[in-house]
């Protein structure tokens, strides 16, 4: 009885051991030797020429160089977008500094007139021309408009 359960582990071992043999010009594997010349191979060795391995780490350099050069253009493709935005973000800047600029200046010219408006009106009102300073108030109050449409 204990011969059995030993026998039973032992098989497996006996159907995993692999023997290479040539017969006829044609190779096949087995679990005993078939011959005097027979080698045992293990667990199928690969069998891959010097040459087929030489031509298959050519290819594998060659798809690395590729994606090396994939990955390159892409990034010199994105720092390229990167630079576009940089630059347009950089125009928008520029563009709205000139026209705060254009804004302070149109302010400050219309802050001068508004102030030689209201001169304008006070020596009218002395001198009593009512045709001039009827003229003078109603471009006081088109520059007071102005103002406050465009500055405030």
């Amino acid at each position: 009885m204990r011969l059995i359960p030993l026998l039973v582990l032992l098989m497996p071992a006996a159907a995993c051991a692999q023997y290479k043999c040539t017969i006829n010009g044609k190779t096949q594997y087995s679990d005993q030797p078939c011959a005097a010349g027979a080698r045992y191979v293990g667990a199928l060795e690969d069998n891959v020429s010097e040459r087929a391995r030489i031509d298959a780490e050519l290819i594998r350099r060659g798809e690395k160089i590729q994606r090396n050069n994939i990955e390159r253009r892409e990034n010199d493709a994105f720092r390229g977008q990167q630079r576009a935005i940089e630059n347009q973000i950089s125009a928008e800047h520029a563009q709205q500094a000139a026209a705060d600029q254009a804004k302070k200046s149109r302010c400050g010219n219309l802050e001068y007139d508004i102030r030689s408006n209201q001169r304008g009106v006070a020596r009218y009102q002395d001198f009593g021309w009512q045709r001039s300073l009827t003229q003078q108030e109603i471009e006081l109050k088109r520059n007071r408009e102005a103002y406050e449409r465009d500055c405030r």
